[in-house]
């Protein structure tokens, strides 16, 4: 079996394994489990333990330089000849595996991915105040948009706590219009408010249990498996979310974030000593938080417990805590707006961005999924899509829009032209300009 290599026994933490006995037990024809290995070699050696074994094994590997994949997701361990050597697979189908483990290990959170290029987080051009450079000389970097991008996911946060802003005011603004014209009186709008599903571990358990079911069902496997096993699961647990808003009636209108961890106990005070030292380093961009601050560390995935929860920003008055738990047994409703709580309500658009924007530094990243959610009247599919003319403030349905973008209000030709930017100080064109020798040099008008 082994050919002309040759192996002698020996001893492991007083218990005498033999290489050779060990690796006889996996066939020449067919790949087998190592916990298959492992109930046959103990029938010959009850002392030795299952870590033991495995240890021994890995050290075959690592002597004889036969190749394995130690970073892979899941549990249980293939083992399978090769034309040129033995080979170690993570098993990602068998019943052996750890699924939660697999979408923990390929789950990300903002910042946590590789730049797209040497261009992220430098300096693009140069903005100066057209009149006096004094007033205003700040630097525009390259961004490349990208959520995993350590440089340049702080502007996504920052564009999509805007987006989500003007999604609310938008909302508020259109709800207050219908009011008026449906009773001629003006309604008062209540500001959202922040809750949090938080389920207890045998729901989350039952969560992964059916996204493992369902791409089992689709018959996905091999390297595919952990990415399409990780946005099931989001799937699965953004359909247990509706349920659970339904259930605490919350439906209206809102949007809900998905965050994947919790700070282990152990680093809870450490992580708030590491974001204030961060914020010390930092020039310019978004602060980091706890969580934003240990993302950035080697390995930040051991700083965290894996526990899925949801964080809900919604219209409405919550039910009863109680009512809800016998409702929706195994999770926890929170509400972070109470009313004891004056600096959470999030009643100006700043404190709703600020918000948005904590709330998205840790939420899910996964492939092909939205950080965040919209559901009820917030949900694109209801939401009707205007332009806004800049000179009469007229509010234009998108499908009604003129060719060349012509307000049939006032006759603005281009209704989405960029406005000109300006000095907060004389109120002068910010324009682009480079540096020579910390100078600006100003060219032909470019404008910011």
């Amino acid at each position: 079996m082994i050919g002309i290599i040759t192996y002698t026994p020996e001893p492991y933490n007083d218990c005498p394994v033999a290489s050779v006995a060990l690796l006889s037990f996996i066939p020449r024809d067919k790949p087998v489990w190592f916990s298959d290995v492992f109930s046959e070699f103990s029938r010959d050696h009850p002392s030795a333990t299952y870590d033991q074994v495995k240890d021994c094994l890995f050290g075959i590997i690592g002597d004889l330089d036969w190749s394995y994949d130690p970073d892979r997701a899941g549990g249980d361990y293939l083992l399978a000849h090769t034309d040129r050597s033995y080979s170690l697979y993570l098993d990602l189908l068998h019943s052996h595996q750890d699924p939660s483990f697999c979408i923990s290990n390929t789950i990300r959170m903002p910042g946590t991915g590789k730049p797209k290029d040497d261009r992220c987080g430098t300096v693009k051009f140069w903005k100066a105040c057209k009149s006096n450079p004094a007033h205003h000389l700040k630097p525009a970097y390259h961004n490349c948009h990208r959520r995993e991008c350590p440089e340049c996911s702080g502007y996504w946060l920052s564009q999509a706590a805007d987006r989500v802003a003007d999604t609310f005011a938008g909302y508020e603004s259109a709800l207050s219009r219908y009011y008026l014209h449906a009773t001629g009186k003006r309604a008062r709008i209540y500001p959202p408010r922040h809750f949090s599903f938080n389920p207890s571990s045998e729901v989350v358990a039952r969560l992964v249990s059916a996204a493992v079911v369902r791409v089992e069902a689709s018959g996905i496997s091999g390297d595919a498996w952990p990415a399409a096993l990780t946005a099931t699961f989001l799937n699965v647990l953004r359909e247990a979310c509706g349920r659970w808003l339904v259930a605490a009636g919350l439906d209206r209108a809102g949007i809900e974030v998905v965050h994947p961890f919790r700070i282990k106990e152990a680093y809870q005070d450490n992580a708030v000593e590491y974001a204030k030292k961060k914020n010390a380093e930092r020039v310019g961009g978004p602060k980091y938080n706890r969580y934003s601050a240990l993302a950035t560390l080697e390995g930040w995935r051991d700083y965290f417990d894996f526990e899925p929860h949801v964080h809900v920003i919604a219209y409405g008055k919550a039910v009863d805590t109680n009512d809800f738990r016998r409702a929706c047994p195994g999770v926890v409703l929170v509400n972070h707006s109470a009313a004891h709580k004056k600096s959470k309500r999030l009643d100006n658009p700043n404190k709703l961005k600020g918000l948005v924007g904590y709330l998205l530094s840790h939420a899910a990243i996964v492939k092909g999924k939205d950080a965040y959610s919209p559901f009820g009247d917030l949900h694109s599919s209801k939401l009707r899509k205007y332009v806004v003319c800049p000179d009469c403030k007229e509010r234009i349905p998108a499908s009604e829009v003129l060719d060349g973008g012509i307000c049939p209000h006032c006759g603005r030709d281009t209704l989405w032209r960029k406005e000109i930017v300006r000095c907060e100080v004389c109120g002068s064109e910010i324009v682009q300009v480079d540096l020579e020798d910390g100078n600006p040099i100003y060219r032909e008008e470019e404008h910011v």
